[in-house]
């Protein structure tokens, strides 16, 4: 027996693109012989669909979906899709996240029984969670289906207190499948790993683990679609970041296939993760494949244009240069560098007459007022003024290139340095900011070694550096993954042997600042625990 696992980058809402796909993916699937085909969770109308799942239509047009696409199976073959359907009882939500088995003009439905409701999910605000297990009896064997969650049960943490899988232990089932669409981090494939083999050590089954792919807002999808083996082996995978068909073949007791190569490390996965995200952005959205990109010199404004004439490729990209006085000679030389290494073109335009302008009129307010951060926010907005002139001019998108680390912080000009269409490295902590470079030159070789050795300076007074008003990053980014991505007191991040008048400053630069993240662009998540819609707290508060 033959089983197509079809790793998909679907559109929210997008139905007709979406079921021209998942038919495309099924004939594909029958022409190498597959007896069955498996989508991912909600592969129908796009994943996640949040409070669209609030319109009549938009869920009539799910349901309506179906019909058409079960014409469009060939016989002999049988698809199993996630998507959408009304809950007909009185009581309880009024939808449940729904797995389609169609076959020989028949479907049958499974209703994802364990609805996360932590981080990025809030699934109990939308779907109904079903009771009743799934069983699919093909080719000699019993096959169970589970949606995403439903397998996550394995770790004490979420205290789950029932079980989907031991329901079809039960159903005495030879083989089990999951439809995922579980959103990337860093460090989420080796979690998925450790779920997928205590599911197999368990309850002594193989299981076929279909994964979502693409760029969908703020998150992401890396696929990594695999067949798991009772004893913890991985026997077929699918590419990371790219669709996939992955066909796996019962030979004895195992399911066998393919093995895509794993990718190389955390620097490349980021990379990967950014290029993939920001592709999707601007094409899901129908943007104007147009980037504007204000370049500094630093590292950060470096690999955001690295990373995005990767993704929508180098005559795409403008960058745009906004030196003033406090611009040293060795910035002037690394941009120009920088960019003759990419082969690409750069505007330049000074900001000093514009700030010589904008001082003389507000001195005339303020008299004789000692200089203070004022002045250094003014050039901050400045530049951010003319970098989204040059959005407007060029039909583009201004990409954002403040990074975790700052924005954790405060370090950053509300309405200037923090403004953009789009945040593509805002999840990215600084000293991940460097693995992603030296992962952008491993591919590319575009960004100058002095751009990433050099010590980051905003550049906006004399003699500026980082370290003037924050910590060495090598210092604050582990006190921020204790603070933020942890959730550990500033007890508990003293006891790991930090300074704690030092955790206690940055704690409170971390709290007084959430206001301004409230008025961020999105960000693309690549953590555990990004900024935005993952990470709700008060902007007002004071707990300590």
């Amino acid at each position: 027996m033959k089983i197509a696992l079809a790793q998909i980058n679907t559109v929210v809402g997008d139905y007709q693109a979406n079921l021209d796909k998942i038919a495309a993916f099924t004939q594909k699937a029958h022409a190498q012989g597959a007896d069955l085909v498996v989508f991912p969770e909600l592969a129908l109308c796009g994943y996640p669909p949040l409070d669209l799942l609030y319109r009549p239509s938009f869920v009539r047009a799910c349901e309506q979906a179906v019909r058409p696409l079960l014409t469009r199976v060939p016989e002999g073959i049988g698809v199993v899709v996630g998507g959408i359907e009304r809950n007909p009882a009185p009581h309880g939500r009024r939808l449940f996240n729904t797995a389609f088995y169609l076959e020989n003009g028949q479907v049958r439905t499974y209703h994802k029984q364990l609805l996360p409701s932590y981080d990025v999910f809030d699934e109990c605000r939308y779907y109904e969670p079903g009771r009743a297990p799934l069983v699919i009896e093909k080719g000699g064997e019993r096959i169970g289906v589970t949606i995403c969650e439903d397998i996550w049960h394995v770790l004490p943490e979420l205290r789950y207190a029932h079980s989907p899988m031991d329901d079809l232990a039960r159903e005495d089932v030879s083989l089990v499948l999951n439809l995922s669409a579980s959103p990337f981090s860093v460090a989420h494939d080796a979690v998925r790993q450790e779920v997928l083999m205590r599911n197999g050590a368990r309850y002594g089954l193989p299981l076929l683990y279909v994964s979502m792919v693409g760029g969908q807002t703020h998150l992401l999808f890396d696929g990594g679609t695999r067949a798991m083996m009772p004893d913890g082996a991985v026997t077929a995978q699918a590419p990371f970041f790219e669709e996939a068909l992955l066909i796996v073949e019962k030979k004895g007791d195992r399911w066998e296939g393919s093995r895509a190569p794993s990718v190389a490390d955390d620097g490349d996965r980021l990379r990967r993760a950014l290029v993939m995200a920001l592709r999707d952005y601007f094409d899901k959205l129908g943007l104007n494949r147009r980037a504007i990109v204000g370049v500094s010199g630093g590292i950060d404004s470096a690999v955001v244009l690295a990373l995005a004439a990767e993704a929508l490729g180098p005559e795409a990209v403008m960058p745009v240069f906004l030196p003033s006085r406090f611009t040293s000679e060795t910035t002037w030389r690394l941009v120009a560098e920088l960019h003759q290494r990419m082969g690409a073109t750069y505007e330049t335009v000074s900001i000093d007459e514009h700030y010589e302008n904008m001082l003389r009129q507000l001195e005339a307010h303020w008299g004789s007022l000692p200089g203070n951060v004022t002045e250094e926010n003014i050039q901050a907005r400045l530049r951010q003024t003319i970098l989204m002139a040059y959005a407007n001019r060029e039909n583009g998108v201004m990409l954002n290139t403040s990074n975790k680390s700052e924005l954790a912080v405060g370090y950053g000009t509300l309405y200037g340095d923090m403004a953009g269409g789009v945040s593509v490295i805002g999840d990215v902590l600084k000293t991940q900011v460097y693995q992603l470079a030296r992962a952008i030159n491993r591919a590319h070789d575009w960004i100058p070694e002095k751009i990433i050795t050099r010590p980051p300076s905003a550049e906006l007074k004399a003699d500026q550096k980082d370290t003037d008003t924050l910590p060495p990053y090598e210092v604050l980014d582990p006190i921020l993954v204790m603070l933020i991505e942890q959730e550990m007191s500033v007890e508990e991040v003293v006891q790991q042997g930090y300074d704690e008048g030092l955790v206690r400053r940055v704690w409170g630069m971390v709290q007084r600042n959430e206001y301004k993240r409230y008025q961020f662009p999105n960000i693309f998540r690549v953590s555990d625990r990004a900024f935005g819609y993952g990470r709700r707290v008060p902007i007002v508060g004071r707990w300590v």
